[in-house]
């Protein structure tokens, strides 16, 4: 059987009319239907998935399920999907996600092959109403070309941790089976961003592109729905030092660390922020008892970095106002 060129894979537990939007989505798929191939791994539901899926296969011949006989867990059953799929390149989805109407992935992948890419990292729609907003949007290129290490290296300075959700992301799947990165189940918050920080890190070129293929919905069964914020820092924290165990990328302390307390703040503030706002005032603590001596420097990097935003903003406002009055003369 000719390998496929890219595996969709959409880990399931109990997925119901979510599993079933999935599926639909993946007619937008713009490949031919031998060149992809959509795997659903389900752990174990107890609800009508597997009947559903199998249903489907009936109008879609590259759908594939594989089953688990027993639940083995979230994390575990992601890597069952690195087992199973036969793909050139690797894009994960959810049930509780969708691919976008237009997503060109056909464009996306030949950008990938062209430059020998280990992922591109895109914008996303992120639906938690009546109307989508694009999420994630870190260039205004179909695709911005970045050498990997010193991106990923100014990414962890400041503790931003682009790959989130992991689903945006398209993976070369020939590094991930090159160097068997698996996912870890004793990280469960930030595991694909562990994961992906990993993949970049075996890369020799990243990709970016402002044009989304994933819609992620928010829904009731998302797994960090229940998570807080010092959860969640806590996590990162874990991640940025693992990362730093097994690479040589000597980081900047003081920056990440700013970064972090930075997160926490928005998170306070900013009223669409995803996480639960519990437990932020340990989560400052944690970061600062982290910084110990180089707590002031962490204050003094945080300020200057709200100070430098609040002036590109300012700045933004002025030029607008600018072309408007511009426009009425």
């Amino acid at each position: 059987m000719e390998r496929p060129m890219l595996t969709i894979a959409i880990p399931n537990y109990n997925g119901g009319e979510n599993l079933k939007r999935a599926l639909d989505s993946c007619r937008n798929i713009d490949l031919l239907p031998e060149q992809y191939e959509v795997l659903v791994i389900d752990n174990a539901s107890g609800d009508d998935s597997v009947a559903l899926v199998l249903e489907y296969k009936a109008t879609m011949p590259m759908l594939r399920i594989e089953t688990n006989n027993t639940n083995i867990g979230r994390v575990e059953n992601w890597n069952r999907a690195l087992e199973l799929g036969r793909g050139k390149y690797l894009l994960f989805i959810f049930a509780n996600d969708a691919i976008a109407d237009d997503p060109q992935l056909h464009r996306k992948l030949k950008y990938m092959s062209d430059w020998s890419a280990g992922m591109m990292t895109t914008a996303y729609w992120r639906s938690e109403g009546s109307l989508p907003k694009l999420w994630g949007q870190q260039t205004d290129q179909q695709c911005e070309v970045l050498a990997a290490l010193p991106y990923v290296k100014s990414c962890l300075d400041t503790a931003s941790l682009p790959f989130a959700p992991m689903q945006k992301i398209i993976f070369d799947f020939d590094i991930i089976r090159l160097h068997q990165i698996k996912f870890d189940p004793g990280q469960q918050i930030s595991t694909d961003q562990l994961f992906a920080f990993t993949v970049a890190l075996h890369s020799r070129v990243i990709l970016r592109s402002v044009c989304p293929h994933l819609v992620w919905y928010s829904t009731t069964q998302r797994f960090h729905n229940s998570i807080t914020i010092g959860a969640i820092v806590q996590a990162d924290i874990e991640v940025i030092d693992q990362l730093q165990l097994k690479f040589p990328v000597r980081l900047n302390r003081v920056g990440y660390l700013a970064g972090l307390l930075d997160r926490v703040i928005r998170n306070r503030f900013v009223p669409s922020s995803p996480f639960s706002t519990t437990g932020d005032a340990a989560a400052v603590r944690f970061i600062l008892r982290r910084a110990g001596v180089e707590a002031p420097l962490v204050f003094f990097r945080l300020v200057a970095g709200i100070i430098k935003a609040f002036g590109r903003v300012l700045t933004r406002r002025l030029h607008i106002r600018n072309d408007i009055s511009t426009t009425r003369q």
